[in-house]
């Protein structure tokens, strides 16, 4: 469970790097609003797997692509005043935060990442690449999938009890863990919340893998207690 907290933190850090980059863009442009397209087109220069864009109330776009509130319910969030995430299946992934004229929300920036790109962009490791780990929606639609993204759709489909009971235990912690069993072989499924949104990390190690990790931290403990002895 302390592995899956961790795993989710260092995705928490990612999205939080990306929404924490758009506020800085977002005051720039508070501030210089008559140069709002070349801020824009200055900082999308710099990304090369990312869309950006500026909107006003009802989505339509003032710079880069036009987006549907329906699509994305992050959108209507920042217009509110807050950073959001929020993902679209089939779609991709969209970070936006709201611009201000004083106290009043102007605009809202966004920043796009296509379904196609997530892996590369977000995708982590666990267990020295002997585990695999995804990010998934509450509606159990991936977000950011594992390298080959065949893994998934077999979690969903041979345990759906386990994503039941880890559903139910997430209503009272913020990581849990199930052992399961797959044609004869055991590992262990984890799932832990991601802070900065409404979604979950979910990952898979084989029992065997974390066992052989567990056998090398006792033997590097007792090394170090026979050199104490020394």
């Amino acid at each position: 469970i302390q592995q899956a907290r961790g795993l989710a933190d260092l995705v928490d850090e990612k999205f939080g790097i990306e929404l924490e980059c758009l506020e800085h863009i977002s005051t720039l442009i508070e501030h210089d609003v008559m140069n709002k397209e070349s801020i824009l087109k200055a900082f999308e220069e710099m990304e090369q797997n990312s869309q950006m864009g500026l909107l006003v109330l009802g989505g339509t776009s003032v710079y880069g692509e036009t987006l549907s509130i329906q699509d994305f319910s992050g959108i209507q969030d920042s217009f509110r005043g807050n950073s959001a995430i929020s993902y679209t299946y089939e779609k991709g992934l969209l970070f936006t935060v709201p611009v201000y004229s004083n106290k009043n929300v102007r605009y809202v920036l966004y920043k796009f990442y296509e379904k196609e790109v997530l892996a590369e962009i977000f995708g982590i490791s666990c267990y020295d690449g002997e585990g695999n780990v995804f990010v998934m929606n509450r509606e159990m639609e991936v977000v950011v999938p594992t390298k080959d993204g065949e893994m998934e759709q077999s979690l969903f489909s041979n345990h759906v009890t386990s994503f039941e009971q880890i559903g139910r235990e997430l209503t009272i912690a913020t990581a849990t863990a199930e052992q399961c069993e797959q044609e004869g072989e055991e590992y262990f499924l984890f799932v832990a919340e991601i802070g900065t949104s409404d979604f979950l990390l979910v990952g898979t190690v084989a029992k065997e893998v974390v066992s052989e990790g567990i056998s090398h931290i006792t033997i590097l403990i007792w090394w170090v207690f026979g050199l104490l002895l020394l």
